[in-house]
C-alpha cells in the first residue's frame, strides 16, 4: 500500500470515529427535544458529557492490537465489525472494562473485559 492511499485510510478512519462520537451525541440530543422532559433531560446529558472521558487517541498501540487481533479473528474464520474491534481495541490499550449487554460479540476480542450490568 502506497503512503498516500495509507494516509487516506487513516483520515478516514478518523473521521469514521469522529462521526461515531458525533452520532451518539446527536441521538442523545434528539431523545431529549423530544421527550416531554427537555430541559431535564439536557442536564442529563451535560452531566454525562462532563464525566466521561473520550478516547481519541487514536495511536500506534490502539493500531497494533486491532490489527493483530483482526489478522487472528479472521484466521479463525471469526467475523466480528471494524467498530467494535476498534472499541474493544481502545479499551484494551487503556485497560478500561467495556459495559455492553453485547456480551457475545465482544467475547470474540481476545484479551477484551466485558461486563453486563443488564442482567
Amino acid at each position: 500500500m502506497d503512503t498516500i492511499r495509507l494516509i487516506n485510510a487513516y483520515n478516514l478512519l478518523v473521521l469514521k470515529m469522529s462521526l461515531r462520537q458525533w452520532s451518539i451525541l446527536l441521538q442523545l440530543k434528539f431523545g431529549a427535544y423530544n421527550s416531554t422532559k427537555i430541559e431535564s433531560n439536557l442536564k442529563r446529558i451535560e452531566k454525562l458529557q462532563s464525566i466521561l472521558k473520550v478516547l481519541d487517541d487514536f495511536n500506534d498501540t490502539v493500531a497494533t492490537i486491532f490489527a493483530k487481533n483482526k489478522a487472528l479473528l479472521r484466521k479463525d474464520g471469526i467475523a466480528i465489525g471494524d467498530f467494535d474491534l476498534l472499541i474493544g481495541s481502545f479499551a484494551i490499550a487503556n485497560g478500561l472494562i467495556i459495559v455492553t449487554n453485547n456480551i457475545e460479540h465482544f467475547r470474540r476480542i481476545p484479551k477484551v473485559q466485558i461486563e453486563n450490568w443488564v442482567e
